[in-house]
């Protein structure tokens, strides 16, 4: 799939004509709720469509006017140059934007749009470098209009696209399987638990729970070479733990006392920032934790772990309500002592849990698929999109 020589280059102002966004004034219901997309960076932060076609505010045709703001064409491609870096989309429809984007339209003769809404999403570090601002970074016209690109030709751009664009419709398909089946999971997790009837039983009756610390970040003999993963209340996120970001000496386990907990061991987050508190874990590893993280070890003969893990999970809301504090309601050892659970026999547990894992194991290979997935098309985005990739026969679509 080789090609002879390299790709001619240009600057984007080379191959497209340039417009910037704008805001018309929030202080003149005239200008808003009218029939013209409007598009923000925060709208493709995170989930990027390929096209857009609906956004959440609108403008009126004098909103427009007065905005400083161009309404672009559909196949126009939208990128975000302030703030937000490198965010791209493809107008569907006529609409203009905010003024945290720069928008290209493109000699259609020599630039395919898709093409290269793939490559300046790649280009962060590039965007980030021509960036300036103390506030926030932003990329100037010029600057933007200056970064070069390659230019292979037409036929060759259309066969790229078509490359990526079926490695990204096969990530859609399984991202969309994951969706399903996590619902299907939540539901069957209500129903086998609602049978069980109402939790009497104390967590610190078939339990005992503790929690970590955090040695000292001044000494580095704690962390430095770490073996024995640490995990963070961040990382207790209704997931097996098997890998932390961080790690931890022997000698820090060793001098201050802190505890490796076995695998198995069901995690809680008793403090945290917004959503943190009250979210569960399972470790797949033994690991020591923070003093804000519940480790729950439970009574073998009574309580099996996994039952434990997934009914902490159901019950994360109403675990979320027990929490106290001045500033912010955190939970402690004794909150969690006392949480309720139901207790049906040993058998009864794994009977309850045995539906849960086989939709775990099914979500986790699913995982694994879109993660080789989505390095596969990282690995082929940059060798399309930089040329070490070529295609033989590269005549235009039609």
């Amino acid at each position: 799939m080789r090609n002879s020589g390299p790709w001619r280059t240009a600057k984007l102002r080379e191959i497209a004509t340039i417009y910037s966004g704008g805001t018309p004034s929030r202080d003149t219901p005239a200008f808003w709720d009218g029939d013209i997309p409007w598009l923000t960076p925060g709208e493709l932060s995170g989930d990027e469509k390929a096209i857009t076609t609906h956004t959440k505010d609108s403008l009126t045709d004098v909103g427009l006017r007065s905005s400083g703001a161009v309404l672009m064409p559909p196949g126009s491609l939208l990128v975000t140059t302030r703030a937000t870096l490198g965010a791209c989309t493809i107008a569907g429809v006529p609409m203009a934007t905010n003024q945290g984007f720069k928008n290209l339209i493109f000699d259609t003769d020599v630039a395919d749009p898709h093409f290269y809404r793939y490559l300046i999403a790649g280009m962060g570090r590039e965007l980030a470098r021509r960036a300036s601002g103390t506030t926030f970074l932003e990329v100037s016209g010029r600057e933007f209009g200056d970064i070069e690109v390659g230019v292979p030709p037409l036929g060759e751009q259309q066969h790229v696209v078509e490359a990526l664009n079926a490695v990204t419709d096969s990530e859609l398909a399984i991202e969309a399987s994951i969706a399903k089946l996590s619902m299907i999971r939540s539901e069957i997790m209500r129903q086998l638990f609602r049978g069980l009837g109402d939790p009497k039983t104390q967590l610190g009756q078939v339990a005992r729970v503790s929690s970590g610390s955090t040695p000292s970040r001044a000494c580095d003999e704690y962390w430095h070479s770490g073996t024995i993963p640490w995990v963070r209340t961040a990382e207790v996120n209704f997931t097996v733990i098997r890998e932390t970001e961080e790690h931890v000496t022997q000698r820090a386990v060793t001098q201050i006392g802190l505890k490796v907990y076995p695998k198995n061991t069901v995690l809680l987050a008793m403090y945290g920032e917004g959503v943190t508190r009250g979210r569960s874990a399972l470790l797949g590893t033994a690991a020591a934790v923070n003093q804000a993280t519940a480790a729950i070890s439970c009574d073998a003969n009574r309580l099996d772990y996994r039952y434990l893990y997934y009914w902490l999970e159901l019950s994360y809301e109403e675990i979320r309500k027990i929490g106290h504090g001045s500033n912010q309601t955190n939970l402690n050892g004794s909150l969690v002592e006392s949480i309720p659970i139901p207790l049906p026999t040993l058998q009864g547990q794994i009977e309850v849990v045995q539906p849960l894992r086989a939709l775990d194991e099914r979500l986790a290979a699913e995982s694994d698929i879109l993660t080789k997935l989505r390095t596969l098309k990282k690995g082929m985005a940059n060798d399309l999109l930089a040329g070490e990739t070529r295609f033989r026969d590269t005549p235009q679509l039609e």
